[in-house]
Order: C-alpha cells, then sequence, then structure tokens
C-alpha cells in the first residue's frame, strides 16, 4: 500500500485512541477520588473501548509493514464535570471532524 495520508490518518487515530484511553483511565481515577463510583465505571468502560480501538489501528499498520510511533499521551484531568464535558467534546471530534475524512480517503484509494 503507497497512500501516505492513509498511513498518516492511521497514526493519528492510534496517537488520539491511546491518549483517549490513558485520559480516560485517569479520568475514572478522579471520578472515584469524587465520590462517582457509576461514572468512575463509565470512563473506565470508555478507556477499555478505546484501547481497543487503538489496538486496532495498530493491527491495520501492521498489516501493511508499518508501525506507530512512540510518543507520550498528553492530557490534563480536571474535575469531573470538566472531564464529563471534555470526553463528550472528544468523541463528538471523532465522529464528526476526524474520522469522516479517514474514511474518505481510505475509500478513494480502495483501501481495505
Amino acid at each position: 500500500m503507497e497512500n501516505t495520508k492513509t498511513i498518516l490518518d492511521l497514526k493519528d487515530a492510534f496517537k488520539g485512541e491511546t491518549t483517549a484511553s490513558a485520559k480516560y483511565a485517569a479520568c475514572s481515577k478522579k471520578a472515584k477520588e469524587d465520590g462517582y463510583k457509576k461514572i468512575a465505571v463509565l470512563f473506565e468502560a470508555a478507556s477499555y473501548s478505546e484501547n481497543i480501538h487503538a489496538n486496532n489501528h495498530k493491527k491495520a499498520l501492521e498489516k501493511i509493514n508499518e508501525k506507530p510511533d512512540d510518543f507520550k499521551p498528553g492530557f490534563e484531568v480536571k474535575s469531573t464535570k470538566e472531564n464529563m464535558q471534555d470526553a463528550i467534546n472528544g468523541e463528538t471530534y471523532e465522529v464528526t471532524t476526524m474520522y469522516p475524512p479517514f474514511i474518505e480517503t481510505a475509500k478513494a484509494n480502495k483501501v481495505r
């Protein structure tokens, strides 16, 4: 596969999902500390899900003999309410802004 844009998209997606997984795990811990046990469980489940997404992107890269870039996830944990809004904003961005062009590029280049 010689589609550099799709490779870059997969690497960006891996970084985003890896960062989201780490962030949501930290937000789960914060929610527990704040006494929001049910919210902590939701963040924990989201963290697990994002890790699956990241691993799927990694596997797709490996399938084409590529590997994700090394990086350290960076994020800030705030209040549980702010963390919830940040999660909503992040997931909305993925669905409305980030992934649609990634998908269109892959389709245009017949990447499966």
